[in-house]
């Protein structure tokens, strides 16, 4: 009894000295830097069209290991704001940027691929693409693919999804997402004209 009493406290001793060298590892384990502030200032460079140190800004954050530093990034470099235009590397940030999490760098390889640039021209590939940014909350995925269904570019045509994506992207203060929906309104395309619900969104659109 007295030998397997001894072998139990020596297993409990090793249980506990693993479960607190691995709390240890836990507690000693830096939480993931927050980047919002610094994209947010990199964004307004962009918007200011301060290009060129909106690219350096990003950088840095692309090599501290920031998905939508990069993202951006690849954006300005794939339409050579800021930075001489290199469609290889635009396209290196930005595959890196959406297979991160960052619905930015999605949204240009849906470009890329919409446009045939730099890669093959597959428009159902656009799709996908536009499809995974919106579901990572990027706006502008959401107005993409929006105007994917409306189209039927890449995907069949489904005009009550397309105004759904508008209008939630134009909720959620997209621009891109109101203008496109005031237009839909004001021509009567795919939906039923409306003057003043045109107006209402372009007025947001605006704000």
């Amino acid at each position: 009894m007295l030998i397997i009493g001894h072998l139990l406290r020596s297993s409990l001793l090793v249980v506990c000295a693993i479960l607190l060298s691995s709390h240890a590892a836990g507690c000693s384990r830096k939480p993931e830097k927050d980047y919002s502030k610094q994209i947010a200032k990199g964004i307004k460079l962009v918007e200011t069209r301060a290009y060129e140190e909106s690219v350096v800004l990003f950088r840095r954050l692309c090599d501290e290991g920031s998905a939508h530093g990069c993202g951006h990034l690849g954006s300005l470099t794939l339409r050579g704001l800021g930075i001489e235009r290199d469609v290889k590397k635009g396209i290196q940030y930005s595959e890196e940027a959406c297979r991160k999490g960052a619905g930015i760098g999605c949204v240009s390889m849906g470009m890329a691929h919409l446009m045939g640039l730099g890669t093959k021209l597959d428009k159902a590939a656009a799709v996908a693409m536009f499809q995974r940014a919106c579901g990572l909350k990027s706006d502008e995925g959401c107005v993409r693919l929006g105007r994917a269904f409306f189209l039927g570019e890449g995907i069949e045509k489904n005009v009550k999804k397309a105004v759904e994506l508008m209008e939630g992207a134009c909720k959620r203060g997209d621009g891109n997402g109101c203008y496109v929906l005031g237009q839909m309104f004001e021509q009567g395309k795919g939906v039923d004209k409306d003057n003043s619900r045109a107006a209402r969104n372009y007025k947001r659109g605006c704000e």
